[in-house]
Order: C-alpha cells, then structure tokens, then sequence
C-alpha cells in the first residue's frame, strides 16, 4: 500500500505536523508515505516525477488549510487517476474552514480537521481512508460520465474547455478573440456568469473535451488568488485525463506553481498571448478532427435504465445551443417576440434570454421565407464602445453620435448577413440583376461591408475618437455623418429593399449588449448610448417600413434582449420612457418553472410522455412536500436556477445508486444550490457595488429577518461607508437577495417589478410600521439560507 503526501511547501509548521503524522501512520498501518518534499531533484521539482507518484500510490492524502495551487492542481490530477482522496484541514486557522467551504469544486470532498499530528493519526485510525472500496471518480463523478456518454454521445463534441481570465485585460479580449476564430468548438466556463463551478462540472467537461486552455492572473490582478487556484484544479484533472492542456498567465508571474511551470506560458504583451494562442489552436486542427473521427466510430451505446438515462443539460444555455430546441419552453414572451415588429427582451441573469434568442434564431432560420440577422457581440467587440463614451462625455451632440453609430452597425450588419446568403448558394446558380448590382454595391465598398463585425465597430470608433470636442454641434453632426457613411448608408438602404422586398419577414436579432455593462464612471453615458439605441431601432423599423421612389418597403422586426437591471437603469435616465414598452422574462408561475424540468426528463425517457409522470417516475416526496414544490420554493424563479438544483439533486441519486431521486438527495443538492446562488449574487451585484461580498458574508449565521440597523451593523464590520447602506438595500432587494415586508410575516421581492409595483410595495411597507415611517424589515430569499446558515 502506497500513498502520496501533498501540502503546502511554504508553510513550514504546516509541512513538520504533516510530515510527523505521516511517519507514524506509515510505521502504525504499514503504508509507505511519500510526502511531495522527498521528490526534489537537485532543488528542483517536475510535474513529472511528482505525476508518477500520484500515479503510483493508492492513496492521496492533501492538505488544503491554505488553498495551495499546487497542491490543488495535484488534486485535480489525483481525482482524474481515480486515486482514492483523504482530506485534511488545520482547523487552528480560523480563515481555513470557511475559505473551504465557499471553494464550490471542493464543498462535496469533504474534510478532517486536527490541529497537530497526533489528531492526524487518529483520524486517519478512524476513517481508514485507505480501505474505502471507491475513489472519489468512482463515487461521484464515473456515473455521471457514464449516464451522459451512453445516452446522449451525439452531444460529446470533444471539443475544448476555455476558462478565460477574471479580468477582462487586453490579453483575456485577443485570446477570447483568438479561441471564437478557431474551428474548434469550446465551452467556457465564465467568470462573468459564476466565479466557480462544481466538481463533477469540471470532471465531466474536462474528461469529455480534446483539450484545456486556462488564462491565470498575475499577483497583481484583483482576485488572482481565487481565480488560479479554480484554474489550478482544471488543470490538474485536463493533465490527469491525457488532455491538451494550454496555460497562459500574465506576467509578471515570477512565482509560477512548480507542478506546472513547465506547462505555463508567461506573456508580457497581449500581442504575445495571442500568437502563442493562435499557434496552439491551429496546431489542433488536425489531430483534433482525427480524434473525433476515433471517438464517434468507438462510440457505443449500451442499455442503461432509469436515471443514468437522464441528461438535463446545461443550466447555461449558451453552453448547449445544438440541443435546446429538444426541450425549450416556450412561453407567452417568446410567442409574442416570435411575431413582433419591434420588442425589447428584458430578464434578469438566468431567467433564459439568452435561450429565447438561440431559439429565435434557430426557428426563423427554418423558415425560407424569413431572412434572420443574428447580431450577438462578445465582450471583448463592445470594449471600443466604453473607449468612445470616454471620449466624447463633453459633446453636445452625443445622442446624434450614439444614434448614428448603431444605425450603422445594424445596417452594415443587414447588408453582411444578405451577401452572406448570395454567396453560399451553388455557383451554378447565376445571381438575379437586382443580386448582381447589389453585390457589386457590396464588393465596391467590401472594407465597410464585408469586414467582421468587430473589427467594423473597432473601426468606427477609432474614428470617431477624431472627432474633436471644440466643433459647434452643427460640424459635430456634419463630421459623425462622413465618419459613419451617412449617404452610404442611404445607399445601402435601397439597395436592401431591392433584395429584401421579396421576403416574407426580414428579422434582427441583438443580443449580449450587458457585456460591456461595468460599475465605473461610464455608467451614465453608457447608460445613455443603450437608450438611444433602443431609440434608433423603433426609428430603423419604421424606416424600412416607408416606400417612396428611392426605396422599397420591406417587413422588418427588430427584437433587442437587455439584462433587467441595464433596462431599468436605462428606463428611469429616459425622457420619454412610456415609448419603450419592454416584454418582461418573469417566472412567477411555478409550474411554468417546473416545466423547464418536466420537458429535459421527458426528452430523457421513452416510457413515460407526461409531465406528471416526471414526478411519479423520478422524485419522492421529502416527508410531507411533494418534490415538486420542494424545488420551486427553494429556488429563485429563473431557469438556470431550477436546473442547477435537479442536476445536482440527480448526480447525488446516480452516485448513490438509487433508482428515483430521493428526499436526501434533494436536500443536499439544495446546499450546493445554495452556493451556487450566493456565489451568482455576488458576480451580478458587483459590478454595481464594491465590497458585496464581504457585506453578505457578515449575514452567516444570522437571523433570516433583518433590520436596517442590522444591515448597518453588517456594513461596519465589512469596512462599508453607512452613508451607502440604502444603496447596497436597493441592489440586494432588486438582485431578491431580501424581500421587503408589506404585511406582517409577508415578504414582497420586487425584482423586475415596474416602478408602480415598486412604489405600492414600498407603500404597504410603510404602512405596516406606522407613522409613515421608512421599511426596516427584510427576509433574506430562502435560496440563500443553507449556504449562509440563516437561524429561524
């Protein structure tokens, strides 16, 4: 029996407690201990030597009191060798317990605390880590590959796992860029969307991929300690399952993890990530489409029951685009949107707006007689935009300038998507006179028209930053009007009604415009630039509506998707606010929510066909509550929510070996729920106050129902200024992080309420504590309580 001792080297008092305890256990129980130390060659460490150790062992015993990149990447490699894991954690460090248990790839590993040698020895007596019967991939994660590889193979894409930067730096933008224009497939694991995923998320993804690229942060960088360490993990289990593994860091990063220094590559320049990221990509090309070719032929499908047939997918949509049509719900917004002319798609983070437009997308593309422009910038294109508002803060003819800049985006769009389709067609299909001038038209003026979509927006603003500030407003508008091809423009119009005339519907999709949305000082103005968007595309409808001697009316839609905290930041600034009429994404209907779950177990099954059935064939109640009801109330409303919660409560039933999802199994999954939910908060309140998640932690332990005075006191202890408390209140009540009191014991979240709605609770609030004082009282949303251990 062998077993590999991994710990954090820096720590001197960490390493001789360890060292001491493993001595006495080798010699107590006869297994031969090798701590990491013993494998130094000359003072220096190789990944290798310290691999075929772990490789070797049966055991791998880590300590992860400080959360040590190396060691976590070693544990990464250990899961993936299916190495059986004991855990321990040095609970005379106060910080170390609590650090672990926010660590949401580590909350289901578990751990054993001691404080010296001697409670490590008698731990270890106790727990017998080395005659468990299963490793940790035995346990939690092999059954979950298994359900997924032999039911739904046709969904293993192979492809790359991108786990971009926390920090959206010029590097993280160019290999954003770089990993987008390869021809390989990817799915990324956002930091904008969720700080971390969980452990059987990062196995799963990791094990079916053809390879990893992680982005680490410099010391510099805010957050750099988290963040590398999550990536550290990644990497470890890529390494353990013989995948490509690509590792980037900013410089400086002098102090690069031994495990892998080798493997990393330090950039000074973004210039230089993104050539070591190009190399790498194309040098994949081949070998990758040779391994798919491999994989699909050895694919088999063996006879699986019960839950191991059960896929739910992924709880983000923009991570499973080719199989959310099997099992979206369509409500009333998208039937509405389906048909509209113009429509503004407001939803908060997870309540599906971004599955609304891939399913828009992906329905109107069926249609020959629609022609759909689906315009979706990524993060890194909306950057230039932010540079520009910088510029031209002091302008008087800004909203001119805004306008004008969409309109031309959308249009130089409309004109691409339309000489897209000319062009794809057979080359023995001869082009129409109308096509053949109109691709002349495009040809003539290819640098404006046929140039990607980032690198025309990069273009117009860097232009436009020559506009200079003196002009009197009437040259401002003279000058925008050169820069953005105003006439052209024109031009570009007729021509599209000559094409365009013909089609039943023409459609444009405009999607991720929160991209670029950030707490800073260009709040306001780019709060503005949305707005007169919003604007610009009820103008551009109405345009191509119109028919006179120089253009030819076409049908056009426009339908725009907003993030519900950009809309109503947007809503309140406008002058003219009641001619926006946005369709709200709400789930405040339960069983429309469950229904997001009903449809993925029924695409699952071939036995059952109703989505009563779901219920009666997969859940038990947990003790009196039906499970149905069990899931809805401990969530918030949104789809992403309720499928993280099943997914999870469904891979504690495939690990344990039960046949229907049962009470325990729910229960559980909601702790890790809980994490979840609080760890999105923290990610979607920051960028509009700092310091979020030091003021929420101070709510651990805590009363459910709070004051204001409590909150205050909160603050305090978090190194928060009091004057903001009613700010930090406002966005935790808007995020349903706390629900005001309108009656006594009755709880109003006011998330994606109008302002009516807002002003009437905020009414009843006041009136239940009498005198027409102010709310004091606040429930913290019940989907926060397991992780923040909140008291009745």
């Amino acid at each position: 029996m062998q077993a590999f001792l991994a710990f954090d080297g820096s720590r001197e008092d960490q390493r001789e407690t360890l060292v001491a305890a493993a001595r006495t256990i080798a010699d107590n129980e006869h297994i031969a201990v090798t701590p990491w130390s013993d494998l130094a060659q000359g003072g220096q460490m190789l990944v290798n030597n310290i691999c075929r150790a772990i490789s070797a062992a049966d055991l791998f015993i880590c300590d992860l009191t400080y959360l040590n990149p190396n060691v976590l990447f070693e544990l990464g490699f250990a899961i993936a060798q299916r190495r059986k894991i004991w855990v321990t954690l040095n609970r005379s460090f106060r910080e170390a317990p609590a650090a672990y248990g926010r660590t949401t790839y580590l909350s289901t590993l578990g751990y054993v605390p001691y404080r010296n040698s001697s409670e490590v020895v008698e731990a270890f007596h106790r727990e017998r880590p080395h005659q468990t019967s299963q490793s940790v991939y035995d346990a939690t994660i092999e059954q979950v590959l298994s359900s997924r590889d032999q039911v739904t193979g046709s969904r293993d894409i192979r492809g790359l796992l991108y786990l971009p930067a926390a920090a959206n730096t010029e590097a993280s933008v160019r290999l954003t860029r770089a990993v987008e224009h390869s021809k390989l497939p990817y799915i990324v694991d956002d930091p904008a969307e969720i700080s971390a995923n969980t452990l059987t998320w990062y196995a799963r993804h990791t094990h079916n991929s053809y390879g990893l690229i992680a982005h680490f942060l410099s010391p510099e960088h805010e957050g750099f300690h988290s963040h590398n360490n999550k990536l550290s993990f990644a990497a470890g289990l890529a390494y353990g399952f013989n995948r490509k593994v690509l590792l980037l860091a900013h410089g400086p990063y002098s102090s690069a993890p031994f495990d892998y220094r080798d493997m990393l590559r330090v950039h000074k320049t973004a210039e230089e990530c993104e050539a070591v990221a190009k190399n790498w990509l194309g040098d994949q090309q081949e070998p990758f489409l040779e391994e798919l070719t491999v994989t699909r032929r050895k694919r088999t499908f063996g006879s699986t029951k019960g839950l191991h047939r059960v896929s739910l997918g992924e709880f983000i949509s923009e991570n499973e685009p080719e199989d959310l049509a099997e099992y979206f719900v369509e409500t009333a917004a998208f039937s509405e949107a389906l048909v509209a002319r113009h429509a503004v798609v407001v939803g908060r983070k997870g309540s599906g707006k971004t599955a609304m437009f891939l399913m828009l997308r992906e329905t109107l593309s069926q249609d020959k007689r629609v022609h759909l422009c689906a315009i979706k910038p990524v993060s890194y294109e909306l950057q230039g935009l932010v540079r520009l508002l910088e510029h031209v803060a002091e302008f008087s003819e800004r909203s001119y300038l805004f306008e004008s800049l969409w309109k031309f985006l959308i249009y130089s769009e409309l004109v691409a998507s339309v000489h897209a389709i000319l062009t794809s067609r057979p080359s023995f299909v001869g082009f129409q006179e109308g096509e053949q001038v109109f691709m002349d038209f495009v040809e003539k003026h290819a640098s404006i028209f046929l140039t990607p979509f980032s690198i025309r927006l990069d273009n117009a603003v860097r232009n436009l930053l020559h506009v200079p500030h003196g002009e009197t407003p009437a040259n401002q508008r003279v000058r925008v009007s050169e820069l953005l091809h105003e006439q052209l423009l024109a031009d570009a119009r007729s021509q599209l009604g000559k094409i365009l005339s013909s089609s039943e519907r023409v459609v444009v999709l405009i999607d991720n415009l929160d991209k670029a949305w950030e707490r800073g000082p260009t709040l306001d103005l780019l709060g503005e630039a949305l707005f007169r968007l919003l604007s610009v595309s009820q103008s551009i409808t109405r345009d191509f509506d119109r028919q006179d001697h120089w253009r030819e009316r076409v049908n056009l839609s426009l339908i725009l998707f907003l993030r519900s905290d950009i809309f109503n930041y947007v809503y309140r600034s406008a002058r003219e606010p009641d001619k926006i009429v946005p369709k709200r994404l709400q789930w405040r209907d339960p069983a429309v929510l469950l229904r997001v779950i009903e449809e993925r177990f029924l695409r699952s099954s071939t036995s059952i066909t109703e989505p009563n059935e779901v219920w009666e064939r997969y859940f038990d109640n947990i003790g009196r509550i039906p499970a149905r009801i069990y899931l809805s109330d401990s969530v918030l409303p949104r789809p992403r929510d309720i499928i993280y919660l099943a997914k999870e409560a469904l891979a504690n039933a495939i690990n344990r070996r039960h046949d229907r999802i049962q009470g325990e199994d729910l229960e559980d999954a909601v702790l890790r729920y809980s994490q979840f939910a609080f760890e999105s908060l923290v990610v979607e309140a920051s960028s509009r106050v700092p310091r979020v998640e030091e003021l929420l932690l101070e709510f651990v332990g805590g009363p459910r129902v709070v004051t204001r005075d409590d909150i205050v006191r909160y603050a305090g202890l978090a190194n928060i200024d009091s004057q903001m408390v009613d700010e930090y209140i406002g966005v935790l009540k808007n995020l349903s992080f706390l629900g005001l009191e309108v009656d006594l014991g009755r709880y109003e979240y006011i998330s994606d309420f109008d302002d009516l709605e807002r002003e009437k609770a905020t009414a009843l609030a006041r009136r239940l504590q009498g005198n027409g004082g102010s709310p004091t009282r606040y429930e913290v949303n019940r989907a926060f309580w397991r992780f923040l251990e909140l008291k009745p």
